[in-house]
Order: C-alpha cells, then sequence, then structure tokens
C-alpha cells in the first residue's frame, strides 16, 4: 500500500472517529440534561407511582419553570392526572417557550435558561405537506453569560392543529448571531424550515409506520 493511500485511509478513520465522538457526545449531553431534571420531578412522579395524593400547589411551581413543563405534563398524562396541570400553561406560546429553553439547557447550546424570554411572532410555514406553525420569541441570558445580554431571537415548531398538548415533534432553535434588529422573524423562520422539514418527514413516516 502506498503511502499517499496510507495517509487517505489514516485521515478517514480521523474523521469518522471525530464524527462518532461528537454524537455520543451529543446523545451524552441529551441523557445528563433529561436527568437533571427529572430529579426535580421525582416527587411528582413519586406520589403518582404510589397512588398518593398530590399536592396541586407543588405541580404548579414545578409547571411555572419552563424547562419542565413538558416532562411534567407528559408524566400527569401517563396516569391520567393532566387535570392538574395549571390551565396557564395550556397553550401554544407556553410550550414554544418550554420547547426552546429545553433546547437551550444542552450542553452544546447556550448551558442555561434565559433570565428573560417574550413571544415576538407566530408564523406559518409548510412543512411536510401541511401548515405547521412556529413561534418566534426573543430572549436575554442572564448576567455574564458568554452569550451577552443583548436581545437574541429564537423559536419554536413547528406546531400542528391536532396535536394533544407538550406531545408535538416541534423542536427548538437560536444562534447567538441572531440578535433581534439584525434578523427578522421570518428570515428565521424560512433558514430554519429549510434544516427541519426532512427532520418533520421522517418523523412522520416513522409515527405512520
Amino acid at each position: 500500500m502506498g503511502i499517499v493511500l496510507r495517509v487517505l485511509l489514516g485521515l478517514a478513520v480521523l474523521v469518522i472517529l471525530f464524527f462518532i465522538r461528537q454524537h455520543l457526545s451529543v446523545r451524552r449531553g441529551i441523557r445528563n440534561r433529561d436527568a437533571a431534571l427529572f430529579q426535580q420531578l421525582v416527587p411528582v412522579a413519586e406520589a403518582l407511582e404510589s397512588g398518593t395524593s398530590l399536592d396541586p400547589a407543588l405541580v404548579a411551581r414545578l409547571a411555572a419553570v419552563a424547562e419542565l413543563r413538558g416532562p411534567l405534563y407528559r408524566m400527569l398524562a401517563s396516569h391520567g392526572r393532566q387535570n392538574l396541570f395549571p390551565q396557564q400553561y395550556l397553550n401554544r406560546d407556553a410550550e414554544g417557550i418550554h420547547v426552546l429553553t429545553h433546547w437551550m439547557l444542552h450542553p452544546h447550546e447556550l448551558q442555561a435558561a434565559p433570565e428573560s424570554i417574550e413571544p415576538l411572532a407566530t408564523l406559518t410555514r409548510a412543512v411536510a405537506g401541511r401548515p405547521g406553525e412556529f413561534r418566534v420569541y426573543r430572549y436575554r441570558m442572564p448576567a455574564g453569560h458568554w452569550a451577552g445580554q443583548q436581545w437574541l431571537l429564537g423559536l419554536a415548531g413547528p406546531f400542528f392543529d391536532g396535536e394533544e398538548p407538550y406531545h408535538s415533534v416541534a423542536g427548538g432553535f437560536s444562534r447567538v448571531s441572531d440578535v433581534q434588529g439584525k434578523v427578522s422573524p421570518d428570515a428565521l423562520a424560512d433558514w430554519y424550515v429549510k434544516l427541519v422539514v426532512p427532520q418533520v418527514q421522517r418523523m412522520e413516516l416513522k409515527r405512520a409506520g
């Protein structure tokens, strides 16, 4: 085997190993983030599993934490207790804030929840042959965060009609370059749809199968 071929094969192996490590790192980050969130929901899980009474005030406090809303609702729904989930968070904006905040917490993203987050726009784009709804927000990270304290844009979606609360295929996304005033909600949604459409199509096909 020639020297050039050996070098090329060596480089190919290094590239493959790099992508494997990246993939494993992403999955590990997701597990670590979700495990940390679940720890905050342990009292609810224990009460549901044991059949003991569940304090509505506890559920309300947990639902007020944006990143906990999805797993909290699904946990309650799995035991037929979704009636305990506060009505004020059963809307698309509250769910969108959950989706975006949950995404931010990933170790490869912003690694923290925003200090402030506000709805800016509701947009509709065609996704997998259906109208998908996107919620665009402006948010600001806490003082001292590496992303700075300027207002940034982020979005959550797509949401489709008929979906059960907190059971959608919606994802969250933002870039630290998406500074309010430098990018519009429409431009952010258009850019994101180019990325998300193939993923949603694959997820829909998997569900249908």
